[in-house]
């Protein structure tokens, strides 16, 4: 997607500024949160190990909060730190129940869960997360959170596709291209991906 690459140039430029300020040492933690997550959907840019390893340890010094443990579980996933990244979402999530949040940030965590199971290869284990984190948003009616829930219907028919389930795959399919109506933009990078899918699992 454009936007996020976008993003991901703009995070950096911040970041590259920010390296010269010692003192705003949890400042590039934060940055290099947001563009590892960023990375995740865009495999065009690629962190230096050094400046990850650097946000690591300033999200390390950090109290817990679940807004931190999220960012170090996207760092630890840039560096393939898997074990870790687990840990820390699944600690995010204790956060965040304990807070008694049931909406789009427990969706989040959930959401990136099912993105580390999937690369590992858990399928089952990404189908159950994604699953979760779509029964807390999507029904809601606020447009970022279903473009989010229509991301997770997407995760999921791809999901149940490496698993032989062609008929789940379809049908998450088919309800991300439903929510879509109305809602994204016949150029946008996600809807494109939906039709893609279909197309894929009619072949």
């Amino acid at each position: 997607d454009g936007y996020i690459d976008e993003a991901i140039k703009l995070l950096l430029s911040t970041l590259a500024a920010a390296s010269k300020h010692p003192r705003q040492y949890n400042d590039l933690g934060i940055l290099t949160g947001e563009i590892a997550y960023c990375m995740k959907v865009s495999e065009d840019f690629h962190l230096p190990e050094q400046t990850v390893k650097f946000a690591y340890n300033a999200y390390k010094a950090e109290l817990p909060q679940s807004s931190t443990t999220l960012d170090l579980g996207n760092i630890c996933e840039t560096l393939e730190m898997y074990s870790e990244a687990e840990s820390l979402y699944l600690n995010s999530l204790t956060i965040l129940h304990e807070s008694d949040d049931k909406g789009i940030k427990t969706a989040e965590v959930l959401t990136n869960i099912g993105y580390l199971k999937k690369k590992l290869r858990d399928y089952s284990g990404a189908i159950k997360n994604y699953q979760e984190a779509f029964n807390l948003i999507g029904n809601s009616d606020n447009p970022s959170w279903r473009i989010k829930a229509i991301t997770i219907a997407f995760n999921l028919s791809r999901a149940f596709e490496e698993t032989g389930d062609h008929e789940s795959a379809k049908k998450w399919c088919a309800l991300g291209l439903e929510m879509s109506e109305g809602l994204l933009d016949p150029e946008h990078s996600l809807l494109q991906a939906l039709h893609d899918q279909k197309s894929d699992l009619e072949s």
